[in-house]
């Protein structure tokens, strides 16, 4: 049992998408782990290569006015080009997440599915995760 909050691991997730069907058996849960060491030039989830949360520019979104250009505050930017990427959740905001969607699990045979970026860049949180399901 866990005594205190500082002993719960944290990940960095990028993205949780619900009804996901494309990457293992059933309707699935897909958890987006931050950090991955390879960098390939044709990476699917590039927002996810840095392993902390982090600001990304989304161009096609940009009206120009130059309201983020200290790119330190993404609230600045009226159009939304400017996001954060990643945010520190523990286990349980996760299988908070996924027990909404466990009906389908169930009906399906489908689960969560641990994706990234590399989620054994964060071995830790990786390793309870799947231990709480």
């Amino acid at each position: 049992m866990r005594n205190s909050e500082s002993m719960t691991p944290k990940g960095c997730i990028f993205d949780i998408r619900r009804y996901a069907i494309h990457d293992g058996p059933g309707i699935r849960l897909n958890v987006f782990f931050k950090g991955c060491p390879l960098h390939c030039q044709w990476c699917h989830n590039p927002e996810g290569q840095d392993p902390l949360p982090g600001l990304i520019f989304n161009q096609s979104r940009c009206l120009g006015c130059r309201a983020c250009k200290d790119y330190t505050l993404p609230q600045a930017c009226p159009s939304g080009a400017l996001e954060t990427c990643g945010t520190w959740m523990d286990v349980d905001q996760v299988l908070q997440t996924a027990l909404r969607e466990k009906l389908f699990f169930d009906r399906s045979g489908g689960g969560i599915t641990c994706t990234g970026g590399e989620p054994l860049m964060q071995p830790g949180f990786l390793v309870s995760l799947l231990a709480a399901c």
